[in-house]
C-alpha cells in the first residue's frame, strides 16, 4: 500500500502537493484563491446588473410609446367615443373604459386645458392638469386616473358598471369645460 501511494505521487505531483510550509513562496499566496472568488463574483453580479439594464431598457421603450400608438394619436374624442360604443356592445369593457378615459384627455387637449403627450404616463397628465391655469376649477379628475389604473393596469372590471362610470365621468369633464368656456 505505502509502495502505491508512493508511485501515485511521483506520478501525479500537480494534484499531490505537500500540504505543508512551502518555502520561497510569497506571503501574499494565500490570498489569491480569496481574490480569483472576489472577481467570479464581481463578474457574476456585472452579468446580472447588464440582464437587469437590458431588461430597464426594453420596458422604458415601451413605456416611451405611451397609451396611445402613432395612428390613435391623431384620433379625435368623438372616434374615440364610438369606439367606446362599439367595445361596449361587444364586451370588451376594459378596452372601452380606455377609450372613454383618453376621451378625457383628448378633451383637454381639443380645449388647451393640457397638450396630450403620448410618451407621459396618466399621472403625468394628471400632475399638469392640476397644475394648469385654463384647468375648470370645479374639475377632479384624480379618481378617474386611479380607476383606469385599476381597470387597464390592474385588469380588474366591473364591466359595463365601469363603463358607465367613466362616460358619466366624461360628460362631467365636458360639463366642466362648457361652464369654464362660458364664464
Amino acid at each position: 500500500m505505502l509502495k502505491s501511494s508512493a508511485v501515485f505521487r511521483s506520478s501525479c505531483p500537480a494534484l499531490c502537493r505537500d500540504s505543508g510550509p512551502r518555502r520561497g513562496g510569497s506571503a501574499l499566496a494565500g490570498v489569491i484563491p480569496f481574490v480569483q472568488l472576489l472577481v467570479i463574483l464581481a463578474a457574476i453580479a456585472l452579468v446580472i446588473f447588464a440582464l437587469r439594464f437590458i431588461k430597464v431598457r426594453r420596458r422604458a421603450a415601451a413605456i416611451g410609446q405611451g397609451l396611445l400608438s402613432d395612428e390613435e394619436a391623431a384620433l379625435p374624442a368623438d372616434e374615440w367615443l364610438k369606439r367606446a360604443d362599439q367595445l361596449a356592445r361587444e364586451g370588451q369593457h376594459r378596452q372601452a373604459v380606455r377609450c372613454l378615459y383618453l376621451a378625457c384627455l383628448v378633451r383637454f387637449d381639443e380645449h388647451g386645458i393640457i397638450p396630450l403627450r403620448r410618451e407621459e404616463t396618466n399621472w403625468e397628465h394628471l400632475r399638469r392638469l392640476d397644475k394648469s391655469r385654463t384647468r375648470p376649477a370645479d374639475l377632479n379628475f384624480r379618481e378617474a386616473t386611479s380607476r383606469f389604473d385599476t381597470v387597464w393596469y390592474g385588469e380588474r372590471t366591473k364591466g359595463m358598471e365601469d363603463v358607465a362610470w367613466f362616460r358619466s365621468q366624461y360628460e362631467s369633464v365636458m360639463q366642466a369645460i362648457r361652464q369654464r368656456r362660458s364664464a
